[in-house]
């Protein structure tokens, strides 16, 4: 298992946790200020935060997802939790959650797989 946690230039927190043990997984999490957030640049940061943790196919899974989607308040108007489901037979979990809080977002990018 490993795990790093770094503060970037911009002030954005990246977490990153890796295993493999009997699954393969990755959990990540990047958290930026609202005023770095805007309705437009959402697929941007789940897209950039992608790049660093996942792997090829992970991420064409996720751009091939997020040219799927429109716009941010589509994903849910009433809840401060957005979750996109990514899971299929080889990523039996896999997911994007954003989390609106008050004065920041969170993005997250979980799976796992069975080797």
């Amino acid at each position: 298992k490993k795990e790093g946690t770094a503060i970037l230039n911009d002030g954005s927190v990246l977490n990153v946790k890796k295993w493999a043990c009997n699954h393969i997984g990755t959990s990540a999490n990047m958290m930026i200020t609202k005023e770095q957030f805007n309705a437009d640049s959402w697929k941007d940061c789940i897209n950039e935060l992608s790049r660093v943790v996942c792997n090829k196919e992970e991420i064409k899974i996720i751009e091939t997802k997020l040219l799927t989607l429109s716009s941010f308040e589509s994903l849910s108007e009433k809840s401060c939790r957005k979750e996109i489901d990514l899971s299929n037979i080889m990523y039996p979990e896999f997911y994007i959650s954003i989390y609106e809080l008050e004065d920041t977002v969170l993005f997250s990018i979980f799976y796992y797989m069975t080797p």
